[in-house]
C-alpha cells in the first residue's frame, strides 16, 4: 500500500498547500521530512494555544508514530508561550530538534529571532468552526517574523508545509490567497496539483484511503463523512444558491468591497458575483460596513434563507458570507 509523500525539490513552494483524505500519511511524511532535512531548523505550527499545549504530552505528540517507527524519543514540552520538540538518548540527555508554536498567540512572540528555523509545519490548518481570532492575518504576521529579511540577504525563504482534511474550503488562509476558487477549478477537473506563484496545492488521492472503505468503520460512516475523510471532498462546505444566469435580467443595486449585487428585474431574486456595474454605491466592509448592513444586511440573510440569493462561484458566496456574519 502507498502511502501519501510529500512533493520535495522544486516541487516544494514557500507556501505548499497538502488536503487530503484522513490518515493517509500527510502529517508522517512532512514530520519525516522535517526531522530529516532540518533537525534542529523547523517549527511545528496549530493554530490554537490549546492545541499545541495538547500535543506537549503522551496522550497527543504528534511525532509519536513517527519516533517509533524509526526508534527515536521524541517530545514536546511546553517552555513559556511556545514548545520546544526535544529527542531523548537512552540516558535521558536531551537535544533540541525543533519548535512549536500556536497561531493564535504568535502576537506574543513577535520580537524573537528564528533565523535558525528554516521550514514550518502547520498541522490541521483548516477547521470545521469559526476560530476566535483573524487566522489570515496572524498567518501572514507569523510569516514576516520568522521568514524576516532573510531573502534579502540572499536567502531561501522559509518554507510553510500546511497540512489538513477536506473539513471546509472557505478557510480564511485559502480565501485570502485567493486559492478557493483555483482548488474549485482542481477538483472540478480531477487535478491533484497545481502550482500557482510561490503556492503549490496538493490535493491527493492515496491508495489507503481505498483500502479504509472496506474497514468497519467506513462501511457503516455516513456519506458527509466518507465524502471529507476518503474522497477529499468538502462536504462541509454548502453550495447552495451557485449557478449561472442571464445577468441582463438583473439591474445593479450596490456593491461591497468587490462583490457586485444584481435585482432580477422582474422577480424576488438577488445575485452577486464579481462583474462591475457603474453607478452604484460602492460600500467597504472595512469603512462602513454597518451602514451597508442595515441597508441590505438583513434583507440578503432573509433571501438566502428562501433560496432567492444566488452567487457566481463558491468564493463569492465564501466573500459574502464573511461580510454577512453567516460563514459558520
Amino acid at each position: 500500500m502507498k502511502w501519501y509523500s510529500i512533493p520535495t525539490g522544486d516541487k516544494l513552494q514557500p507556501f505548499t498547500f497538502i488536503v487530503g483524505g484522513r490518515g493517509i500519511g500527510k502529517t508522517y511524511s512532512a514530520e519525516d521530512y522535517c526531522i530529516t532535512n532540518y533537525p534542529g531548523q523547523f517549527m511545528y505550527l496549530r493554530n490554537t494555544a490549546v492545541q499545541l499545549k495538547e500535543s506537549c504530552n503522551a496522550f497527543g505528540n504528534p511525532f509519536k508514530r513517527w519516533a517509533k517507527d524509526h526508534n527515536r524519543d521524541i517530545a514536546m514540552k511546553m517552555e513559556g508561550e511556545h514548545a520546544v520538540i526535544y529527542e531523548y538518548d537512552e540516558d535521558g540527555a536531551k537535544t533540541c530538534i525543533g519548535y512549536g508554536a500556536a497561531l493564535s498567540t504568535f502576537e506574543n512572540l513577535r520580537g524573537v529571532d528564528l533565523s535558525d528555523c528554516r521550514i514550518v509545519l502547520h498541522d490541521e490548518f483548516i477547521e470545521n468552526r469559526a476560530l476566535g481570532f483573524d487566522q489570515f492575518d496572524s498567518f501572514q504576521h507569523m510569516y514576516e517574523t520568522v521568514n524576516r529579511n532573510r531573502e534579502l540577504l540572499g536567502e531561501p525563504p522559509l518554507i510553510v508545509l500546511l497540512l489538513s482534511n477536506a473539513q471546509r474550503l472557505g478557510n480564511p488562509i485559502l480565501r485570502g490567497y485567493n486559492l478557493i476558487p483555483i482548488i474549485e477549478g482542481m477538483q472540478a477537473n480531477g487535478q491533484h496539483t497545481a502550482t500557482v506563484g510561490n503556492k503549490r496545492i496538493e490535493l491527493p488521492f492515496s491508495e489507503v484511503s481505498e483500502a479504509k472503505k472496506n474497514t468497519a468503520l467506513y462501511q457503516g460512516a455516513g456519506d458527509s463523512f466518507k465524502e471529507q475523510a476518503l474522497n477529499n471532498n468538502f462536504s462541509n462546505d454548502s453550495f447552495t444558491g451557485i449557478k449561472k444566469v442571464n445577468l441582463m435580467e438583473f439591474e445593479p443595486v450596490c456593491a461591497v468591497d468587490d462583490i457586485y449585487i444584481y435585482r432580477h428585474k422582474s422577480k424576488t431574486a438577488f445575485y452577486c458575483c464579481a462583474v462591475p456595474a457603474k453607478g452604484v454605491h460602492k460600500y467597504r466592509s472595512k469603512d462602513n460596513l454597518i451602514v451597508f448592513m442595515r441597508l441590505y444586511g438583513l434583507k440578503l440573510k432573509l433571501l438566502y434563507g428562501t433560496d432567492q440569493l444566488y452567487f457566481s462561484d463558491y468564493s463569492t458566496k465564501v466573500d459574502l458570507m464573511q461580510i454577512l456574519n453567516m460563514l459558520y
